[in-house]
This record gives C-alpha cells, sequence and structure tokens, in this order.
C-alpha cells in the first residue's frame, strides 16, 4: 500500500511541474500500536481525531522523512 501511495504521489509531481505548480511535501509513517479514535469538541464544533502513544510516535517517525530524506519510514 504504501508503494502505491509514493507511486501515485510522483504521478502528482510530474503533473502539478508540467503546471509549473508548487510540489507536495510527502512523508509516510508506518508505526502500529494503541489508540483512540473518534469525534472530539462539542455540539457547535466536532473534529474527528486519533490520539494515543502510537500515533505520537508515528508523528515522529513522520517527522523523519524529511532528515532521511526517504519517503517512508516503518
Amino acid at each position: 500500500m504504501a508503494k502505491g501511495i509514493v507511486t501515485r504521489i510522483a504521478s502528482e509531481y510530474d503533473l502539478r511541474r508540467g503546471l509549473a505548480k508548487e510540489e507536495i511535501d510527502f512523508g509516510l509513517a508506518l508505526n502500529f500500536g494503541e489508540m483512540r479514535y473518534g469525534n472530539v469538541g462539542s455540539e457547535t464544533r466536532l473534529d474527528f481525531t486519533v490520539t494515543g502513544p502510537a500515533v505520537n510516535l508515528a508523528a515522529r517517525i513522520e517527522a523523519l522523512t524529511r532528515t532521511a530524506m526517504e519517503p517512508v519510514l516503518l
């Protein structure tokens, strides 16, 4: 699945380059573990969110994709 996403983003890069548009900054982190998901907020404003240690670690791993210059890290 990750390989397909990277291929799709590469196609999008080519399209955007041809239109002289900015490239998409892209990084993907794959992680597993316990998490909670659902709507958080009030009656007037709800946001769907995912929280938990596994989510925080995935966010840190994704940030490393820039440093490692790799689009996908596990």
